[in-house]
């Protein structure tokens, strides 16, 4: 912002026409010469500026400027909004963007499906991108380290299904794999099929500790675990009780978000799966890390 503090000189004319002069006032305001900034010997004074004493002197002759003002206020009320929303779209489209869907829910508020030129097809959930785009390039990038162990994977747990990115991915690496995929959130799930191609997985909705609980006489070679809620990870899948529950199973991957604040909650976490299984290893692909814990030797 540019503050200018020279005084303006103006002619004894002009003050002379800036005076009030005595008239009706019910529904108009007057100002006098002191409230435009004007002394006695003709000279505005800071921080008056030129500009606001012509848009001053225009709106005292006018006598009507509070109608016409409000009238400007609620004209810039109602198209505010459709405005915004112009510019968004308008964003949208320089950056190959486009929102295929919106949907509420209860667990994770407004979803967004949204197709992009950069990632494709991916859901976003409280601006966090949950399934497709980034999340899959991450998740393939892990499981390609699996991959390279030879090890055979006949059945695969996910904990936090989602859009179905990461059982997409076991089916591509382990095509004769059996896929059971647990989420809490059904309209993920929903648009998962709709937009991600999610299928050949059998899905249950439930809370995902609960379902671990109640069936733990079954056993994967794989477990892959991707629990967030919006940015924040449920402190009850960090409890020792719970990742014990863990250990029969062959190889266990936890995906944990890591940059700022989160980096400091990854790391204590990491420490705590080191106690508890056999080998964990630590995997950096983009702002995550991927921690892969092996029960076998």
């Amino acid at each position: 912002m540019y503050h200018d503090s020279t005084p303006l000189t103006i002619s004894k004319e002009e003050v002379k026409k800036t005076k009030a002069k005595k008239r009706p006032t019910e529904g108009k305001v007057i100002f006098s010469i002191k409230e435009v900034g004007l002394t006695k010997k003709g000279v505005i004074t800071p921080p008056v500026n030129q500009a606001a004493a012509i848009v001053l002197r225009k709106l005292d002759k006018a006598r009507n400027w509070p109608i016409l003002g409000l009238r400007i206020g609620f004209t810039i009320l109602i198209i505010l909004p459709l405005l915004t929303e112009i510019m968004g779209k308008f964003t949208d489209f320089l950056a190959g963007q486009k929102v295929l869907e919106k949907r509420k829910s209860k667990l994770n508020g407004e979803i967004k499906v949204i197709r992009n030129l950069a990632f494709g097809t991916y859901i976003q959930a409280g601006g966090i991108t949950q399934s497709g785009g980034i999340v899959e390039s991450i998740w393939n990038k892990t499981l390609r380290k699996i991959v390279n162990y030879k090890l055979s994977i006949n059945n695969c747990l996910i904990l936090g299904l989602g859009g179905g990115s990461a059982a997409k991915l076991v089916k591509k690496y382990w095509p004769k794999t059996k896929i059971v995929g647990i989420d809490i959130d059904p309209v993920i799930v929903e648009l998962g099929r709709k937009y991600l191609g999610l299928n050949k997985v059998k899905i249950e909705i439930s809370e995902a500790s609960d379902w671990i609980v109640k069936n733990k006489k079954k056993d994967f070679d794989l477990v892959l675990i991707d629990v967030y809620q919006g940015r924040e990870f449920p402190k009850k899948f960090e409890e020792e009780k719970f990742l014990k529950l863990l250990t029969k199973f062959k190889i266990i991957i936890f995906n944990r978000l890591y940059y700022g604040e989160k980096r400091p909650e990854a790391m204590k976490f990491g420490q705590k799966l080191e106690k508890v299984f056999k080998k964990v290893d630590y995997f950096y692909p983009q702002a995550n890390l991927m921690f892969l814990c092996y029960n076998i030797e």
